[in-house]
């Protein structure tokens, strides 16, 4: 077997999604978790790297939360092994990446003032294209699935991105029944459900 081990802050940011992916399949890893001195001293090992990052079999380390998160897919079967909807998950996982940068930006804002406008911009007009994207994607498959008939990426994607943005309070879920139904199957799955039920308590 395998032997993931999977290397970050001792929070969920930007690795969880390769957390839920790994727990979705049940498949072990090694979560390995640094404070804040502990990834000075990683970063200082590994030049040029930035974490989340990925040791497979002792190979690597890789780092970049896409990358990982597209090999531990396909490593599991949580691709869709058809071109267009694989386009149609990276789509998403793009779209992710870039709400994780803005939420996490605006977060370390001090000024005040301008963090509110930025965030009351964003919550309202922004996320907003977002989540209406989202939709789109999961109206046209029909069946609560991004893309076929089983999980893939796109959904546990979906699903964190969901999760940070309600976790900041930008409250995602107002008045869109369709993200609800959909954030709810993905934490229903018996992999993730273990790992939601399990996974350390941190802040964000």
């Amino acid at each position: 077997m395998v032997v993931y081990k999977l290397i970050y802050y001792d929070s969920r940011g930007s690795a969880e999604v390769i957390r839920l992916l790994l727990a979705l399949v049940a498949l072990p890893f090694e979560d390995v978790r640094y404070s804040q001195q502990g990834v000075k001293q990683w970063i200082q090992q590994y030049p040029g790297m930035t974490l989340p990052a990925l040791e497979v079999d002792g190979e690597g380390p890789f780092c970049q939360r896409g990358a990982i998160a597209r090999y531990v897919a396909r490593q599991t079967g949580l691709l869709s092994g058809n071109d267009l909807d694989d386009l149609r998950i990276n789509e998403v996982m793009e779209m992710s990446t870039e709400m994780h940068k803005r939420v996490f930006q605006m977060a370390g804002i001090i000024d005040v003032d301008k963090k509110r406008e930025l965030m009351d911009t964003f919550r309202n007009k922004t996320m907003q294209r977002y989540l209406d994207f989202f939709e789109k994607r999961l109206t046209e498959n029909r069946n609560g699935f991004l893309v076929g008939s089983k999980f893939t990426l796109g959904d546990v994607v979906i699903y964190d991105t969901l999760y940070l943005l309600d976790e900041f309070q930008f409250d995602p879920f107002k008045d869109r029944p369709l993200l609800r139904e959909h954030s709810d199957k993905v934490a229903a799955s018996p992999g993730i459900a273990k790992w939601l039920n399990d996974r350390p308590e941190t802040t964000y």
